[in-house]
């Protein structure tokens, strides 16, 4: 006759249980596959995971982890402390991007009858002669995008208002 003693887990026990990460981009879902994480893992690890192993190009301090539209912070936080105890975290990646849009102090950012302007002095920005491919007239600055097209500041604001009003992931 075999006798078989059954522990339950124990805090420790599940506080280092494993993590498998997905993080969701506006294009892609990858997960982290070369680091193993865990509940006692960072905020900072799987930003720097994530950074190391499927963007190059940005750092960790340049993004922000969202789990159900919450941001998971501060960066020295452990995964369990931000509230992810199970197996698999779906984390939506977002970061800061930089763009030649003029500040307004205390203005309403989403007032449609403010008048924008793009800032020509930046090098990065090629001002165009094309028509704007959102209103398709050759009215006020144009700006060419890197693919060709080109938008005034008054259609780029449209379209990513649009956008961001729809709630949408992709465009």
């Amino acid at each position: 006759k075999t006798t078989f003693s059954l522990k339950p887990f124990t805090t420790p026990q599940l506080a280092m249980s494993s993590v498998t990460v997905k993080v969701r981009t506006t294009t892609t879902s990858v997960t982290i596959t070369q680091y193993k994480v865990t509940t006692k893992s960072t905020v900072y690890d799987i930003k720097k995971a994530y950074c190391d192993e499927h963007n190059n190009s940005k750092t960790p301090e340049g993004i922000t982890f969202r789990v159900r539209g919450k941001e998971l912070k501060p960066d020295n936080a452990s995964l369990s402390n931000v509230g992810i105890r199970g197996r698999l975290a779906m984390v939506t990646m977002s970061s800061k991007l930089r763009g030649g849009a003029l500040y307004i102090q205390k203005g309403n950012m989403l007032n449609k009858n403010r008048y924008r302007k793009f800032n020509s002095s930046d090098p990065e920005i090629k001002v165009t002669n094309k028509a704007c491919c959102v209103y398709l007239d050759k009215n006020g600055d144009r700006a060419q995008m890197p693919c060709g097209h080109a938008f005034t500041s008054n259609s780029m604001f449209d379209t990513l208002k649009a956008i961001i009003t729809k709630n949408e992931y992709e465009y």
